[in-house]
């Protein structure tokens, strides 16, 4: 079942949708445990792989060459689908697009080989209640590095584009309507492309590609206008950015609130994001530096506070005294933001996108960790709780209610036995203890039926 809007005001009081002020400071909730992903997890995607309300997640992992799947309980946790899907070897990005028209949510992987392995992206069929179909492989340039969605031209099968590391290029993957593609076309770009992005960067309805590459100095972005019938132009001039700035990713929304398309980089060795302001013709101009955490990995845009103005997120692997992180930029418009504030995340994180996985019509956060790079990573789940809780006041679990357990493990962080990770729940007011007033609600919320999250 779909879990409605929760946010917990009093004893088993819930209320539904609601706007946010400027004010109010932004929260999320970390679902506890983390769930517990494959070897080295480099990239995560969201799609409806079941056919039911909830929103599932799939997530590469780099050094077991597969995808695990989780399947979602519509409160923001997540159960393993079963033994993972192979995929090409070691996956460096992945999306989820509809490759053979039949309105049902396949897979996609970026593989790190060379072109002549013949499986630079690997497709993975929705099969339905039977799953996915085994890996169908399609060539691309040399150790593509990510990938992206989109209609290139005007058929009804979704098209992929890779940025292709060592051969500097953009490769354009034109979808067959069975799993494969085209030839590849390869567009020249900068040299030691890393990041891709697929929106409408002119307002013409037409899919267009930008890329960051920083393997020269100074690095430099690509802008690449579709033309709506599969092709791409590669006459622009490349943005370039100061000698110190080393791209790693890049992402595309309206962040100065002016309509037109903007772009975002997030910048590894100056520990920042940098805003290029869109004029709504293909040409950018420099909008401002913001500090992030400690080498910043991955781009996430949306409005996480219902303010109408929309936020800018990045996950930093190391180098913070909460570990790895999500580092959030609160947007003010006109493309300035609030000072950085970080949720702390499982070790290692390298991969972050925006979605509503608990169905309170609020965007969540879900990251990729490898932990260290070694055995299994994993896959933190955010829920944002900004106005309030997205839960009941005492739900450790997420489960919908409130149980004996989660009070006991309530009375436990009281009484100074742990920290709060294992139930952010306790604690509605974030103030980072459980106090004799929350553990009050929480047993409240137990006793009513009220606290049961219902089906919406």
């Amino acid at each position: 079942m779909r879990a409605a809007v929760a946010v917990a005001l009093g004893a088993g009081t819930l209320i539904g949708t609601m706007s946010v002020a400027q004010g109010t400071q932004l929260e999320f909730l970390r679902v506890w445990p983390d769930v517990i992903a494959g070897a080295n997890p480099r990239a995560v995607a969201t799609g409806n792989f079941m056919d039911d309300p909830e929103l599932d997640v799939v997530v590469a992992n780099y050094d077991s060459s597969d995808v695990s799947l989780f399947y979602g309980s519509g409160y923001g946790t997540f159960v393993d689908a079963g033994a993972p899907y192979a995929t090409g070897s070691h996956p460096t990005a992945v999306a989820v697009g509809d490759f053979n028209g039949d309105d049902r949510p396949d897979i996609v992987t970026a593989n790190d080989v060379f072109p002549e392995d013949e499986d630079g992206v690997s497709v993975l069929l929705n099969q339905g209640a039977k799953g996915f179909g085994a890996a169908i492989g399609s060539a691309t340039g040399a150790t593509p590095q990510a990938v992206v969605v989109g209609k290139f031209n005007d058929d009804e099968f979704d098209d992929v584009a890779t940025a292709d590391n060592l051969d500097d290029t953009v490769s354009i993957l034109i979808s067959k309507g069975d799993g494969t593609f085209k030839a590849p076309v390869p567009l020249r770009v900068g040299a030691g492309p890393l990041g891709l992005v697929a929106a409408d960067l002119n307002d013409d309805r037409i899919v267009d590609l930008a890329v960051v590459s920083n393997a020269d100095v100074p690095a430099s972005a690509t802008v690449l206008p579709g033309d709506g019938k599969g092709g791409f132009t590669t006459k622009l001039p490349p943005i370039t950015f100061d000698p110190l700035v080393v791209p790693t990713s890049i992402a595309a929304d309206d962040v100065t609130g002016d309509g037109a398309t903007d772009l975002v980089v997030a910048d590894e060795d100056g520990d920042s994001v940098l805003v290029l302001r869109g004029k709504g013709n293909f040409t950018f101009e420099a909008a401002g530096t913001f500090t992030v955490g400690v080498l910043p990995s991955g781009l996430a845009i949306d409005d996480f506070d219902g303010d109408g103005v929309k936020d800018i997120v990045t996950c930093s692997p190391f180098g913070s005294t909460l570990g790895s992180t999500v580092d959030v930029l609160r947007g003010k418009g006109s493309g300035t933001f609030d000072e950085v504030k970080s949720f702390a995340v499982g070790t290692g994180a390298v991969a972050v996108v925006a979605a509503d996985v608990n169905g309170d019509h609020r965007p969540d956060l879900l990251t990729a960790n490898p932990e260290g790079g070694t055995g299994e990573g994993t896959l933190s789940v955010l829920l944002d709780a900004t106005g309030g809780l997205p839960v009941c006041t005492g739900d450790c679990r997420i489960g919908g209610s409130v149980t004996g357990e989660d009070l006991a493990a309530m009375v436990g962080i009281a009484l100074g036995g742990g920290t709060l990770a294992p139930c952010g729940a306790g604690d509605p007011n974030f103030d980072g203890q459980v106090t004799v007033e929350e553990l009050v609600q929480a047993a409240a919320n137990a006793l009513s039926s009220d606290c049961v999250l219902s089906p919406e």
